[in-house]
C-alpha cells in the first residue's frame, strides 16, 4: 500500500508541474495526458490529447526532497543542471 501511495504522489506531482509549466494549472484535465517515469528520475509524456498545443521539448523530472515527500519540475527545454536544497527552520 505504501509503495502504491508513493507512486501516486510521484505521478501527481509530475503531472501538476507540467500543467503549471503550460500556464494552465489544474484547469487542464490530468487525464488528457500520460507521463511515464524513465531512468534517473526523468519522466516523459507517453501520450496526450492531440488537440493540446504541447511542445515536444519539455523536460520533466521527479524530485525526492526528503522521505515522505514528492516533488517535480517541468521546463520547456532542457535542464542542464538542477540542485535542490533542504532549508532548516
Amino acid at each position: 500500500v505504501m509503495e502504491r501511495k508513493k507512486k501516486f504522489y510521484e505521478y501527481w506531482t509530475i503531472k501538476e508541474a507540467f500543467t503549471k509549466a503550460l500556464g494552465m494549472g489544474l484547469r487542464m484535465p490530468l487525464d488528457s495526458f500520460e507521463v511515464e517515469l524513465v531512468s534517473g528520475g526523468r519522466a516523459s509524456l507517453s501520450s496526450y490529447d492531440s488537440a493540446l498545443d504541447i511542445s515536444p521539448c519539455f523536460t520533466l523530472k521527479k524530485l525526492d526532497p526528503e522521505p515522505g515527500y514528492a516533488g517535480a519540475v517541468a521546463v520547456n527545454g532542457e535542464i542542464s543542471s538542477l540542485r535542490t536544497y533542504l532549508l532548516a527552520e
